[in-house]
């Protein structure tokens, strides 16, 4: 089984997404903020990471900053901030993919598998 880290601090996408991944056969861990999720991904070595932009403590941009130092672990940038400079700056930060919320759940399993 697959795992993914997903960080992202709205409770319901969150909750929801979780839900999905693991329905879908995927093992699941939560972060609602960077803050561990680094040290985390660093040390179990997920198969991907879904990353928000906009987060407590730090933004995903960040996160994927500190990631792609020392990682080449995929990650989707899945967030609310959805204009050209964004998506630039989120795959300039290191991001594999960049999906804008709302999304398509079955849209982001396709670009996971």
């Amino acid at each position: 089984m697959k795992k993914i880290c997903v960080i992202e601090d709205d409770l319901g996408i969150s909750t929801s997404l979780k839900l999905y991944l693991e329905n879908s056969d995927f093992e699941v861990a939560l972060y609602h903020s960077g803050a561990g999720a680094v040290e985390f991904i660093l040390s179990e070595k997920p198969s991907l990471v879904i990353l928000d932009v906009n987060l407590p403590e730090q933004s995903g941009v960040e996160v994927c900053q500190k990631l792609r130092m020392t990682s080449q672990i995929p990650i989707i940038m899945l967030t609310a901030r959805n204009s050209e400079n964004d998506r630039v700056s989120g795959l300039e930060a290191g991001a594999d993919d960049y999906i804008s919320k709302p999304f398509n759940s079955e849209e982001l399993l396709y670009r996971i598998q």
